[in-house]
């Protein structure tokens, strides 16, 4: 749920200028996927303010390891929605998880479909991994929250980022930090010609619960709270 900043963060970005590519990971990459459609922001805000079917996670016990804990058939539901409703017309990354190699993937447009969307957004333990051409894959910000990686790799000199959570909540930074150094991954540091700018908030969102129960207030706030640091960061004056 706190991808909903970047959708205001956005609203100010498209402002300034339309960037070359579009990356995404996680709820990230649902957003990237509306934002390389060029839509307005009334469209895209329209899908948080409105997530019926995601309005309560229904737990269930998993049927597998991979299964997951939460029903994913409101996620589900959301996401096909957004795959139909938006075409993108800027190139577009979805970064996965590679379960079994934990290392992360890119699958660039036209390739994406629905079911890569859903990769991305499958969280450990609450949502189900998704099979993709053989590939066991599950959320695309496991090992990093922010896929700058991804964009060092496509040659990006210019980077504006949307970091919603730079601080991953305490229950879930020692696995997470334990799981990069046992598989060896740390970020790409990018060199003197790669201009970086990052747009986000100074104190955490909110708890586990607020990201994973949508609530319309919150939505709202966040929202604002991303139009705000992003004017902040890009010096906006609209």
């Amino acid at each position: 749920m706190f991808g909903a900043y970047q959708v205001g963060a956005w609203s100010i970005i498209r402002q300034e200028f339309q960037p070359d590519i579009v990356l995404g990971a996680s709820a990230g990459s649902l957003n990237a996927w509306c934002f390389a459609s060029l839509c307005s922001d009334h469209d895209l805000s329209r899908h948080w303010l409105d997530m019926a079917s995601m309005a309560c996670l229904r737990w269930r016990l998993p049927t597998s390891r991979w299964s997951g804990f939460a029903d994913p058939s409101g996620l589900e539901q959301s996401v096909h929605l957004i795959y139909r409703e938006f075409l993108p017309r800027i190139r577009t990354g979805i970064v996965l998880t590679d379960a079994w190699r934990m290392r992360g993937l890119v699958v660039w447009t036209p390739q994406v479909t629905a079911e890569h969307l859903l990769a991305s957004c499958a969280i450990p333990l609450v949502f189900p991994a998704r099979m993709i051409d053989g590939v066991r894959c599950i959320d695309g910000g496991v090992l990093a929250p922010l896929p700058m990686w991804a964009a060092l790799e496509c040659g990006a000199t210019e980077i504006v980022t949307i970091h919603s959570m730079p601080t991953l909540p305490g229950v879930l930074r020692a696995p997470v930090q334990l799981l990069r150094r046992i598989r060896g991954f740390s970020d790409r540091v990018p060199g003197p010609a790669v201009r970086i700018r990052t747009i986000q908030p100074e104190s955490p969102l909110g708890a586990i619960r607020d990201a994973l129960v949508w609530n319309r207030d919150s939505i709202v706030r966040w929202m604002d709270q991303g139009r705000r640091d992003a004017q902040k960061v890009l010096g906006s004056k609209r």
